[in-house]
């Protein structure tokens, strides 16, 4: 992408659309289990953390270009070792930052809150230079963490994404579930029935009507996926609609619950005594709101491809600052209204309690019928652009990994293991949500997953990147560190970096 293209506005959005997702559809029942006040401080601690998370990765991924431009190879083990071809150190002069200033990247200080290194003897204002795809985090973790740091790496973030896809599948199946009938089951009689299919507690105790519209739905919601990974442009115009209709449902959902709690004083359910959503404090749903909230506000592995799309890359505190607190406020509007309106009666699929929205009418009407089926469809619509985009990323890992030989001896073409891979990928989500349902318990091992890799990585490698980059200094007695913090064209005389400085793990 050319300079001139990017914009720290795509970024912020760019970075909505990341987090945006079906954590969403978790948050109210978070709230109600955690307790109001404790489920809104416990989501901004988490947003908090996590704004903080992305900044140490920004910072870690330029620090190791930094060393990877001297001739570093790798930092893992508190060891500095540098590589076996001559590198020439690189030193960016002011003539060549007045080059990039007038290619309209911005070289803002950024402070990073690293302290002057032992032995330099001067008081150091650090920023960085990130050359735009050379590095992502697993590239990182080998530079800081060797090789069993690449893998637990990858093993995080395949099996985040293996539980990740599983939830979608299981979220579009019950959507659909208790949304559009099919003939010939009692249940669904009627799309706006009092009867509803709870699946929540496990396909296997639910009603065998149920099952057989759920497992139809989540066949055709597989067979649908693997034919959008077949073509690209599709994967691009689903994630164009994402977007809005996310924002769009989202403010009708807040907007309907607020007007019903505030103006119409609608009943929840007139056949059942609710007890309202503890106010401060529910000890017992504090795990579960915890791994709610970090589900729903991870977005720390993007930032490689976040970074990509800013103009300002030194501003990448206030861009993603500013995304995780817009998805935090409309987080807390849904958890708040909807823990308040509804109470226990908070569905774990948050959208199915629109099931049985009149509009205040008590009765069904046209336009409650939209409004409901409209929220209803949320889900459906976006973890359909979701799921191929995952696929997408954890297939290309696989392919890069799957020896030559196996694609030699089974004659595949550069297109069929591209595809292959995808579908091997996808397969075992799409099985796994034949064999359970509960979505509480796909989004509480979905979140510990997304501490590891939003916050326990990002922290050690913050720590560790401050050491190397210390260490370098200490032992090659450098006076002045250079810039940080701004995407340029690459300042290498060698047009391609990795040639005189490979990539951990490159052979």
């Amino acid at each position: 992408m050319a300079v001139a293209e990017r914009s720290n506005f795509a970024a912020y959005v760019s970075t909505i659309n990341f987090i945006l997702g079906a954590g969403v559809l978790g948050i109210p029942v978070a709230f109600v289990h955690a307790g109001l006040v404790t489920g809104a401080v416990l989501l901004f601690t988490i947003t908090s953390l996590s704004a903080a998370a992305m900044v140490w990765e920004v910072e870690t991924i330029a620090r190791a270009e930094w060393l990877m431009d001297r001739g570093v190879r790798s930092a893992a083990a508190g060891d500095i070792v540098l590589g076996t071809e001559e590198t020439e150190a690189l030193t960016r002069t002011s003539d060549e930052r007045q080059v990039l200033l007038e290619g309209g990247v911005t070289l803002d200080s950024v402070h990073m809150s690293q302290a002057s290194p032992e032995g330099a003897g001067v008081s150091i204002m650090p920023k960085y230079y990130i050359t735009p795809g050379r590095l992502d985090m697993t590239d990182v973790s080998q530079f800081f963490l060797g090789d069993y740091g690449r893998w637990l790496y990858l093993g995080s973030q395949s099996l985040y994404t293996f539980v990740t896809m599983w939830f979608y599948t299981v979220v579009v199946a019950i959507s659909l579930t208790n949304t559009f009938k099919i003939e010939g089951f009692e249940f669904g009689e009627t799309q706006r029935s009092s009867t509803s299919c709870d699946l929540n507690e496990g396909l296997q105790v639910a009603p065998k009507e149920c099952q057989g519209v759920y497992r139809i739905y989540a066949a055709v919601y597989a067979v649908a996926m693997i034919l959008s990974m077949c073509n690209d442009g599709i994967i691009r115009r689903l994630q164009i609609s994402l977007s809005l209709f996310a924002d769009v449902c989202i403010a009708v959902m807040v907007t309907t619950a607020l007007v019903a709690l505030v103006i119409w004083g609608e009943q929840r359910d007139s056949d059942e005594a609710l007890t309202d959503a503890p106010v401060l404090i529910e000890p017992s749903g504090f795990g579960l709101a915890f791994s709610a909230f970090i589900f729903a506000q991870l977005a720390m592995h993007g930032v490689p491809t976040l970074l990509d799309t800013m103009a300002k890359p030194s501003q990448a505190r206030f861009v993603f600052t500013a995304a995780l607190g817009t998805s935090m406020t409309m987080y807390m509007a849904l958890g708040l209204i909807c823990g308040i309106f509804f109470g226990s009666d908070t569905d774990a699929v948050i959208t199915l309690n629109w099931k049985e929205y009149t509009a205040g009418t008590g009765h069904e009407n046209g336009f409650a019928d939209f409004i409901s089926m409209l929220v209803r469809l949320f889900p459906v619509v976006t973890v359909s652009a979701a799921f191929p985009l995952n696929a997408v990323a954890l297939g290309r890992a696989m392919q890069v990994r799957v020896p030559e030989l196996v694609y030699r001896k089974l004659a595949l073409s550069p297109e069929w293991r591209t595809m292959a891979c995808r579908i091997c990928v996808s397969v075992p989500s799409l099985v796994g949500a034949y064999l359970m349902t509960k979505v509480t318990t796909l989004t509480t091992f979905a979140g510990v997953l997304a501490y590891v890799l939003g916050f326990i990585f990002p922290g050690l490698l913050q720590i560790l990147s401050r050491r190397a980059v210390n260490k370098y200094f200490a032992e090659n007695d450098v006076a002045e560190e250079p810039s940080f913090g701004a995407t340029s064209p690459n300042p290498n005389p060698n047009p391609n970096p990795s040639d005189a400085n490979p990539k951990p793990g490159a052979n």
